[in-house]
């Protein structure tokens, strides 16, 4: 019997000192609310508890309890509940009106850390892309300058609050300037990446940097005047480093730089084999939803 009373005691002690929970409902009168506390936590009728969001701190009292939920009653008369069903809340066994018990990024990180839900969002890129090096089998090494513009869409998938995966289609139109002509070169392809998104910084508009590295394969169409050659192109890696600003509560708005290594394998109309290798750099804006 003293093993168990002890046993209690601690549970009490320990459970009481500082907790993290959720509200489980809220009345509509906005006095009452209800948490998964109960009388195997030490919660008795009459008990007292302070719950701390955000910015403010209130007294509520257990009116009803059974063995799992405890339904408390705000104290202040003039004081509605300052929260939602649902929301993550600070307990503390204290019978005063604290403001500073958990210090605010504290109470923040860890609402974020329990309380995150991983989403889906749809993505959809454009960039502008400048090359930086080239070289093509069986041609001597010329100046050249080349560029296009990429197309993106993409469904991204998060893993937790920093880590992404996603996949989509990506289309590539560059053009290549030789002394002697224009060459048109058309990507069409399939593309994964993996991306790490930094903590958020609430200072800078609650922004957050990320970094990711991606691969595609797909189709490509190399055209110039008098001749056309097709095959197959690949990105390994594209490594890519940006900003993510939040435009509200389901948009975001990324701007984005990344380096792609491309190796293209494509045949003429007499199956002859043409490798290129280029490496690009682009620069886009990306938006970003839930759905």
């Amino acid at each position: 019997m003293r093993t168990l009373l002890f046993s209690s005691l601690l549970l009490s002690l320990s459970l009481f000192s500082f907790e993290l929970t959720y509200i489980r409902g809220t009345s509509k009168d906005n006095r009452t609310f209800i948490t998964r506390h109960g009388k195997k936590d030490g919660v008795m009728v009459g008990k007292k508890m302070t719950f701390t969001t955000d910015n403010i701190s209130v007294i509520a009292k257990a009116i009803t309890v059974n063995r799992e939920f405890t339904q408390w009653e705000i104290q202040n008369k003039l004081t509605d509940i300052p929260f939602e069903n649902g929301d993550l809340v600070t307990v503390y066994d204290s019978r005063d009106y604290l403001w500073a018990l958990t210090p605010y990024d504290k109470l923040r990180e860890a609402q974020k850390k329990y309380s995150h839900v991983n989403k889906n969002f749809y993505l959809l890129k454009s960039s502008l892309s400048q090359g930086v090096s080239e070289s093509v089998s069986g041609v001597d090494a010329q100046p050249t300058d080349f560029g296009g513009y990429t197309i993106e869409g993409m469904l991204e998938r998060e893993f937790t609050l920093n880590l992404a995966g996603s996949f989509g289609i990506r289309y590539d139109n560059e053009t290549i300037n030789v002394p002697e002509a224009s060459i048109l070169t058309q990507r069409l392809m399939f593309s994964a990446e993996i991306t790490y998104y930094f903590n958020e910084m609430e200072l800078l508009y609650h922004s957050r940097f990320f970094v990711g590295l991606g691969v595609a394969y797909g189709e490509s169409l190399t055209e110039t005047t008098g001749l056309d050659v097709s095959g197959f192109s690949s990105i390994l890696p594209s490594t890519k480093f940006g900003v993510e600003f939040p435009l509200s509560d389901y948009t975001r708005i990324q701007f984005e730089g990344a380096i792609d290594n491309i190796t293209s394998r494509e045949f003429d109309a007499t199956y002859e084999l043409q490798t290129a290798q280029k490496t690009l750099f682009r620069g886009g804006v990306a938006l970003k939803r839930t759905f």
